[in-house]
């Protein structure tokens, strides 16, 4: 029994250090969004869809009166769009 317990609590932390790993884990929700105007390059890599790159373009773009005006950003096309906007926000 003991040891049927460790085994699962050692399949539990290799699941988690691989989860963490990979950054699966992201305080942004619909909830929580990201303010697009006041947010870091690295705080909008969490959003699906936005590398280094992007990210970077977004905070030079700004400001932002609509979370729509991200289409003007090179790179963020409707489909990209689509996906974050739930999770941003122009609101402070």
């Amino acid at each position: 029994m003991i040891t049927e317990l460790r085994q699962i609590q050692r399949d539990e932390n290799r699941q988690l250090n691989e989860a963490l790993k990979f950054g699966v884990f992201s305080t942004v929700d619909e909830e929580n969004p990201i303010q697009v105007n006041q947010a870091s390059a690295e705080e909008l890599q969490q959003l699906s869809g936005i590398g280094p790159e992007l990210a970077e373009r977004i905070v030079s773009d700004r400001p932002y009166e609509s979370v729509q005006d991200l289409l003007k950003v090179k790179g963020i096309g409707p489909a990209t769009l689509e996906k974050i906007e739930p999770f941003v926000t122009t609101d402070e």
